[in-house]
């Protein structure tokens, strides 16, 4: 009888799944690939965060090359911020890797093997696709953005490469529990390839739009983020102002641009650039005239006063063209560190922004010159015109403004 029941046990089938195939490896990889998710997921997270709240991300300054990635229409899908889906992707993927790696008593499970292989593609796909735009369109690459990819990328290696150990070594006719099948995981990586193309091509068609104003069909793509402005930061209309603080002229403009302000209320927002009559930093002046003499050393001034911020900016221009002549510019020195402060004024005026904004003024002054055939001041782009010198009444400007920009004047209060 004992021999019996021996044999008997002997020839029961086991009911106990043997360990998956490479089980030690399979943990190792998943252990890499969510030390990647952590630290794409940290930083997705951290620049959602800035997008939602508009914060200065740290070491990321104005005009910098992460604040230019950060501020380009590519940073979004739509109205949304890509960190916020590539957030919820890293997690999705994180959460899976603790499903891939089963139980030595539970059965193979494809589904969560073919949505890893999916995002694992799609994210050395999306890394390619945005370090390329970085690098080709945009001009700058952002760090923060880097590191996010990087690491996405390296959990993306450590899944594929362990998905490849489950196709490879097995036979599917004794071990079909334990094999994702080829044909499977290479449908799973074509719709991650299409998921990022869809992406790609949404943000091409239907890019978000950014506080840009074009002008010149393009020529010029001014970020009123960074410019300094007068009027509403939510204007649906902006024009340039390319003026000179010891230009007489352009004191009397000021006057008007503050009028159709208050005229037009939030409808209206003006990208003020001051352009120096001053050969010391502007090639194009052949020969400075006294009045103008120091035109560089205040343009610097007031684009230092930008930097600090734009009400800084405001009040110090506000007060030079309050002045029935220009100030001295010791004055105007004077006047700028009790607004903005001694030690901000000083950082602002070493920043490179200062001279790079210059130059910006300086360049589509030049262009103006060029369509225009003139070179008086003050200038304003309006549309698809420019306008030269003075305008004698603030309503020469409105009719201006609302031929060319569609504006209306703001109902009177009743």
């Amino acid at each position: 009888m004992s021999k019996k029941r021996a044999h008997g046990k002997s020839t029961q089938p086991s009911q106990k799944a043997a360990a998956p195939p490479h089980r030690a490896f399979l943990i190792k990889a998943f252990w890499i690939a969510r030390g990647g998710l952590l630290l794409a997921g940290g930083v997705a997270a951290y620049l959602l965060w800035h997008a939602l709240t508009q914060e200065r991300v740290g070491g990321c300054g104005p005009g910098s090359p992460c604040d230019r990635v950060l501020g380009s229409h590519w940073a979004y899908l739509g109205n949304v911020p890509v960190s916020a889906p590539a957030l919820i992707a890293y997690g999705i993927l994180f959460i899976t890797t603790f499903q891939l790696v089963p139980a030595q008593t539970t059965r193979f499970r494809a589904r969560p093997w073919l949505l890893a292989v999916m995002l694992s593609v799609s994210f050395v796909a999306a890394a390619l696709w945005f370090v390329g735009l970085q690098v080709f369109q945009i001009g700058a690459v952002c760090k923060f953005c880097v590191s996010a990819h990087l690491g996405a990328v390296v959990a993306a290696v450590a899944c594929l490469v362990a998905a490849y150990r489950c196709t490879v070594g097995i036979d599917p006719s004794t071990r079909p529990e334990y094999f994702l099948h080829k044909t499977h995981a290479a449908a799973a990586a074509v719709a991650g390839i299409a998921l990022v193309t869809a992406l790609a091509a949404t943000q091409a068609t239907f890019p978000h739009k950014m506080n840009l104003v074009r002008v010149h069909k393009g020529t010029f793509k001014l970020d009123m983020r960074e410019l300094p402005r007068l009027g509403s930061d939510s204007a649906s209309r902006v024009f340039v102002s390319l003026f000179d603080y010891t230009c007489p002229d352009c004191r009397d403009m000021h006057k008007n641009l503050a009028a159709a302000v208050k005229h037009y209320g939030s409808q209206l927002a003006i990208a003020s650039l001051p352009m120096p009559l001053d050969g010391k930093c502007n090639p194009l002046v052949r020969k400075t005239t006294k009045k103008h003499e120091k035109a560089c050393d205040f343009a610097k001034l007031g684009l230092a006063m930008r930097r600090v911020s734009n009400a800084a900016f405001i009040q110090f221009d506000e007060w030079i063209f309050e002045q029935r002549e220009t100030p001295s510019l010791e004055q105007a020195q004077e006047k700028a560190r009790q607004i903005a402060g001694a030690e901000p004024l000083k950082a602002a005026l070493a920043d490179p922004w200062v001279d790079r904004t210059l130059q910006i003024g300086i360049s589509l002054y030049e262009l103006n010159g060029n369509i225009t055939g003139s070179q008086r001041m003050p200038q304003l782009v309006i549309g698809d015109i420019v306008n030269v010198g003075p305008l004698a009444r603030p309503e020469d400007l409105y009719a201006l403004l609302e031929k060319n920009l569609g504006v209306t004047p703001l109902k009177p209060a009743k």
